[in-house]
């Protein structure tokens, strides 16, 4: 590997090595390593890794569960609960599609004979490659914890485990029929912040993108995962009532509710001079007002700005 991919890796991971060697390790498998004597390859390093994803998860959830009450611990999840929560997070396909939307996958160093057979876009092989890149850090910190939690974070987004919003985009396209979305570097023209990473997702079926940036790459693919689930959400929200009509503006904005796609609306009425002011309230979203002689009036197309609101699909920024 030369000094331009190891710096490439390490951006896109977010961690500098002191003994970049460790990084060459991770990418190199026993069957390059069998061609070349005296090169190391990862297997050890993907049982380190394998240890410290799953304490980091374990971490993670005791954080997010539990908590002392009456100097015992109390956890919202009982063990089976536990279980599945984990499992769900150091599983085969999750590392696998973690590997490959960082796209390191195509720096694994393999033996001539496996890159014939195409082993190097194996599922198996990718999950690896997450293992052993979080055990070569882990050696290279000298196991310093802080450094590792933040690792792991940023590559599988445990901090939050509903809301890996990667994950979510990609269960998405999945159930929409679609191709994964794909996720490249971006470049600002003006206004770039510095110290900052740029990353563009975009889904190929909807012609659309979106741009997210943050401090490491993988937190800047979070970010423009949750914008483009924020138009996917509108897109089903669409499906589900259909748009916005002021006809039947009002049952709409209750069937969003009841399908749990928005808070409960309220209605606020205040007299006025020229007639009834009506308010439409719902979390997260701007108020919406109108007035109109009648109630009724004032309270359906109150309703209506506020669909038009919720619905919105021209919003790309």
């Amino acid at each position: 590997m030369d000094n331009k991919t190891l710096e490439t890796i390490q951006n896109i991971i977010g961690y500098q090595f002191n003994n970049k060697q460790l990084l060459v390790q991770a990418f190199t498998r026993e069957s390059y390593a069998y061609e070349n004597p005296g090169v190391a390859h990862c297997e050890v390093l993907e049982f380190y890794g394998d240890s410290v994803l799953g304490i980091t998860v374990v971490k993670s959830m005791c954080q997010k569960y539990g908590k002392i009450k009456n100097k015992q611990f109390i956890s919202e999840k009982d063990e089976g609960e536990l279980t599945q929560i984990k499992s769900s997070w150091v599983d085969k396909k999750h590392l696998s599609r973690t590997i490959k939307l960082l796209d390191l996958g195509k720096y694994i160093r393999i033996g001539t004979k496996n890159v014939k057979k195409g082993e190097v876009l194996s599922d198996s092989l990718q999950e690896d490659l997450c293992e052993s890149i979080i055990g070569a850090v882990a050696v290279d910190c000298n196991w310093n914890f802080d450094v590792l939690f933040k690792l792991c974070f940023g590559m599988l987004d445990v901090t939050e485990f509903s809301e890996n919003t990667v994950r979510m985009l990609c269960d998405w396209c999945k159930d929409k029929g679609y191709k994964f979305p794909t996720f490249t570097k971006f470049t600002p023209k003006e206004n770039v912040q510095e110290n900052k990473f740029y990353q563009q997702v975009k889904i190929a079926e909807l012609g659309i993108s979106f741009i997210g940036c943050d401090d490491t790459v993988t937190e800047a693919k979070m970010a423009a995962s949750m914008q483009a689930l924020n138009y996917c959400k509108k897109i089903d929200m669409q499906n589900e009532v259909g748009k916005p009509e002021i006809t039947d503006a009002i049952n709409q904005l209750q069937e969003l509710f009841h399908k749990e796609y928005i808070e409960k609306p309220t209605f606020i009425f205040t007299e006025k001079k020229s007639g009834w002011e009506c308010r439409c309230k719902v979390a997260n979203y701007n108020d919406c007002l109108d007035v109109e002689k009648s109630k009724k009036d004032a309270k359906r197309n109150a309703t209506l700005k506020m669909l038009e609101q919720i619905m919105d699909l021209n919003f790309l920024e």
